[in-house]
Parts: C-alpha cells; structure tokens; sequence
C-alpha cells in the first residue's frame, strides 16, 4: 500500500512537472520578413528607412545596401508602414503566413504633412480601409483655424466635435458626448495626461 501511494505521488509529480513545463514555453513567434528599399527613379538603395509594424510595435532600419529584417513575427495579416524624409510613406497590408519578401520602391515626394486622424479604433489603418467614420484634418484646415489656440479648439467646429474649456490653452474635446477620461488625446502614440480633470 504504501509502494503504491508513493508511486501514485511519482506520477502525479512527474505530470505537473511536465505540464509546468509545457506552459512555461510560450509560443513565440519566429516568421521574418525582409526585403531592399529603394529609390522608385534611380534604383538606388535608401539607407535609413525606417519599416515598422504599428500594431506589433515592431521595426527596422534599412543599412547601407537598403536591406531591412523583421524577425519573430506572429501569423496573420499587419500594416507594414515605410517612411523616410522626402519621400512619400508606404503603407501596405502583408500577410506574414504566404509573405516572406517585400521589397518596396519609395517615391520622393516634396511635402508630406501629418494629419491629425480621429478613429475609434486602436489598430492601425488606412483612412480608405476603416469601417469606422474618420476624419483627417490636413495642413490647410489647421493653417485656416490657427486663431484658436490650441489643437481642440481647433477641430471642436468638426461634425460630432465640441471642446469644454475652462481657461486659455485648456480644452478638452467631447466626441459625440463622450468626454474627459473617456476621449483620449495621443501625440505620436503618447497619452497625454496633462489636462485630466473633472467637473
């Protein structure tokens, strides 16, 4: 009886320790993707572009010979964003299961200005491919309403759009009722915290 609980209790060890083993293996990804940038006029390579995918916050710089690798990627279907100074940004969504190359040629471009994207989603998209109504506020808008002072001033006369303000420079935007803690304002990917307050 006791040969047979201790064997029992041997066993029993033997199969948490095999499971605690197993569970302690994450399943890390290990799909890359590489591939050459380049000038779309000359051909030449474009050192320093930077390839990133926002939603695994994941990147790359090319090298000198325009070359770029992105190791440990999961399976599925990602936005893949080059961007460098003087040419226009490439944004291409690539599935990481059938895609183990790409290579992108980049065209210069003169001005490329950022907008200011308001979405209710938090992957990354292209305006074109959202389902969710955006709207892309550009250069021209922000140079025709600069009287206002700050960003939310600026775009409280959007559709669904209004500001709360209780000084100069401190405004806080309502989008279709929703405000204070439950709109968050991002520049460059950043909270900013700054103007949290309540009633």
């Amino acid at each position: 009886m006791k040969i047979k609980l201790q064997l029992l209790i041997f066993f029993l060890l033997l199969l948490f320790t095999s499971a605690a083993s197993y569970a302690a293996e994450p399943d890390v990804p290990n799909g890359t993707l590489t591939g050459t940038i380049t000038d779309k006029a000359d051909g030449k390579p474009v050192i320093g572009a930077t390839v990133t995918v926002p939603d695994l916050k994941k990147g790359a710089v090319t090298d000198v010979n325009g070359h770029y690798t992105l190791n440990n990627l999961p399976k599925g279907i990602y936005l893949v964003q080059v961007s460098y100074l003087g040419y226009a940004t490439f944004n291409q969504k690539v599935d990481f299961t059938k895609t183990k190359t790409l290579n992108i040629q980049l065209q210069t471009s003169t001005i490329e200005t950022g907008e200011v994207v308001i979405t209710g989603v938090s992957k990354a998209t292209e305006i074109k491919r959202d389902p969710v109504p955006m709207v892309a506020v550009g250069k021209a808008y922000i140079d025709q309403h600069s009287a206002s002072g700050n960003v939310i001033a600026e775009i409280a006369n959007l559709p669904g759009i209004s500001a709360v303000t209780t000084g100069p420079n401190v405004s806080k935007p309502y989008i279709h009722g929703l405000g204070y803690n439950r709109v968050v304002t991002l520049v460059d990917g950043i909270r900013q915290e700054g103007q949290q307050w309540g009633d």
